[in-house]
């Protein structure tokens, strides 16, 4: 297996990194209802307008009111409005978990109005609508105005097709983590493992003290195939989920099973919380930060909740984190983790016009501004944002030193099966969780839909967009 590695940069330049991602990131907005922020034409101050063209744009985001990656694109906005053309306006509307969120989106597509903007990762659904002439190529206007060099090539590189197909742009730059109560883990005799074949030692502990060990999310699903994710990655690196994918190899082999054992015993003895299955992010969220559990896994998207600034007193000086612990009987480093540019910002290929493009470069240009007083962003030149307390300070260090040392980019269950499949695996992942049923069963599940849908879609372009060599 090739492995490509993101180039270790030093200290100082991680400083203006930001996350996709993780691929999939939602906030800690409650409602699955939109909400969105909303301008009027109006003449700025320092534009007459009268030689301005109008324009309005529709923008659909899964990133939650609250977060810096929200708020620095309105920041870019109002600040295009008043310098470059008073006359544009927008809707910039949040809608909070991906399966609703992805729903819209299909709706609005197939009634042909799709959104000027919106948020899609680079999988098999974002491949059908470059299929279908919905998403807009980005790969020749960014060569033509150097957009790359704007932002840090682990973030851009992220909004691309396996093929090199530019398809979105950077919205964060970001790992992912346990984050952890530091109390709870001394109270129980607990350390973070160094191992993931003693994490479950490690939550029996905790659960022995009298805590919840850990909290996730079961409407956002992704966050339950990150803990398969975990086994097999470890085992074996990408490869083995890649072959899963296009049925060279099954899901049901030791690694598969293992991996499905492991979720399914999350659930059994009680390590996750009390209707973790009807949670979002934001109740999961809430729990770790309110000291109802002792981790939660989640990325450096979410830092800003971590941070003594944001807790209440009780709560300060306690939290920290630990990245995804090696296997004994693993092929794949501690440095090997998560780390993604956020999910791309995505255009539509029919409303994509010069006002977009003028507005798009002037985003690459100044997002960084605002973004990177709060969290780590994918624009170069930018320093980390500065810690209120020693704690605070210690953990951003700490954030950038890890995105210094990262090798590699770990494939996502959520990005590599066929669309039919991927829409399958979360709600058959909660499920297991639930112990609703076996791990043999959800094997065998993922095995029979991949074998009759991945043929099919890996036999077109879809191949060449999501190939399966690193």
């Amino acid at each position: 297996m090739k492995k490509t590695k993101i180039l270790a940069l030093g200290l100082a330049a991680l400083m203006g990194l930001a996350p996709v991602t993780a691929c999939s990131q939602g906030g800690s907005g409650e409602s699955s209802e939109p909400q969105s922020s909303q301008t009027e034409s109006a003449g700025g101050e320092n534009n007459s307008g009268a030689d301005q063209p109008e324009k309005h744009w529709t923008i659909y985001t899964i990133r939650s009111e609250d977060l810096p990656s929200y708020q620095c694109l309105d920041y870019v906005l109002e600040k295009y409005k008043a310098e470059v053309n008073p006359n544009v306006s927008w809707d910039h509307i949040y809608i909070a978990d991906r399966p609703t969120y992805l729903q819209k989106i299909k709706t609005l597509i197939a009634a042909n109005d799709a959104p000027d903007m919106f948020d899609e990762d680079p999988d098999p659904y974002t491949a059908q609508l470059y299929q279908e002439g919905v998403l807009k190529d980005l790969t020749q206007f960014c060569e033509d105005n150097n957009i790359a060099d704007y932002f840090y090539p682990a973030a851009f590189d992220w909004c691309k097709f396996s093929d090199g197909t530019v398809i979105g742009l950077p919205s964060q730059y970001t790992i992912e983590m346990f984050w952890y109560n530091t109390e709870y883990f001394e109270n129980a005799g607990a350390e973070p493992p160094e191992y993931l074949d003693d994490f479950m030692a490690t939550c029996q502990k905790l659960k022995d003290a009298g805590y919840t060990p850990m909290s996730i999310s079961g409407v956002e699903s992704w966050t339950m195939l990150r803990v398969l994710e975990w086994t097999t990655f470890r085992l074996e690196g990408n490869q083995y989920l890649l072959d899963c994918a296009r049925g060279i190899r099954k899901y049901s082999e030791p690694t598969g099973m293992q991996a499905a054992q492991f979720l399914y015993d999350l659930g059994a003895n009680g390590y996750l919380h009390e209707n973790f299955a009807a949670a979002d992010l934001a109740e999961a969220q809430e729990l770790f930060t309110t000291g109802q559990t002792a981790m939660y896994y989640i990325g450096s998207w979410e830092m800003s909740a971590m941070l003594d600034k944001s807790l209440s007193d009780d709560m300060t000086g306690k939290i920290d984190y630990f990245t995804l612990p090696e296997m004994r009987e693993g092929t794949t480093n501690a440095n090997q983790i998560n780390v993604a540019g956020g999910t791309p910002m995505c255009f539509s290929a029919e409303k994509w016009d010069e006002q977009t493009e003028q507005l798009i470069l002037y985003y690459c240009q100044y997002m960084g501004d605002y973004q990177s007083q709060y969290e780590f962003t994918p624009a170069k030149g930018y320093e980390a944002p500065k810690g209120e307390t020693e704690h605070d300070q210690q953990i951003i260090d700490r954030i950038a030193e890890d995105m210094a040392n990262v090798e590699g980019v770990i494939r996502l269950y959520d990005l590599e099966f066929d669309p039919t499949t991927n829409t399958n695996n979360g709600p058959l992942a909660v499920s297991l969780a639930l112990n609703d049923i076996t791990p043999e069963e959800f094997c065998a599940a993922v095995d029979e839909s991949v074998e009759q849908n991945a043929a099919d879609w890996f036999d077109d372009v879809a191949e060449e967009l999501l190939k399966a060599e690193e």
